[in-house]
């Protein structure tokens, strides 16, 4: 996505809340943005949560995302049973899938995978491994089912 000075309009999807109430997210292509307790606050933002959002780049000393959230829409939190089903079932099926992938094998959205694959995760249902990589490109994260059947050697393949 280029960086533009100008607030563009994102679908988010929440993958953590700090411990001030601060939230991160990640957009389609996998990129971070830091939304601020202010705004995840009025927003109602809680892990795994879908939302509408503007961003900016993030050109704070210190920054740590490559985006800034000013504003962010009331959360959708709203998936159907058939979408969490069809996750949970290429899950179960074994190996480890990133939201893009879990999108292509399920023909879901990458937003609408990734939230569920996020839910999943924080409902204890499997594990989560984040490969990182160089900064601005965006950490890959994986999901499985069954986290001991899972070989650390398959993801050094994807790496650049």
């Amino acid at each position: 996505m280029s960086k533009s000075n100008r607030p563009t309009p994102v679908t988010l999807t929440v993958y953590s809340i700090g411990k001030k109430g601060e939230a991160f997210a990640r957009i389609d292509n996998g990129e971070t943005v830091y939304i601020p307790a202010a705004v995840a606050h009025a927003s109602g933002l809680k892990e795994g949560y879908i939302t509408t959002g503007l961003i900016l780049p993030n050109n704070r000393p210190r920054a740590t995302t490559e985006w800034f959230c000013p504003y962010a829409e009331p959360t959708l939190d709203v998936i159907d049973q058939t979408s969490r089903d069809l996750v949970m079932s290429v899950l179960k099926d074994g190996d480890a899938w990133t939201a893009a992938d879990m999108a292509e094998e399920t023909g879901l959205t990458v937003a609408v995978a990734a939230a569920v694959l996020e839910q999943q995760f924080f409902a204890g249902h499997g594990a989560k491994f984040v490969r990182f990589t160089s900064p601005g490109a965006g950490d890959l994260m994986y999901y499985t089912h069954y986290p001991d059947r899972v070989e650390v050697a398959e993801f050094e393949d994807d790496v650049a």
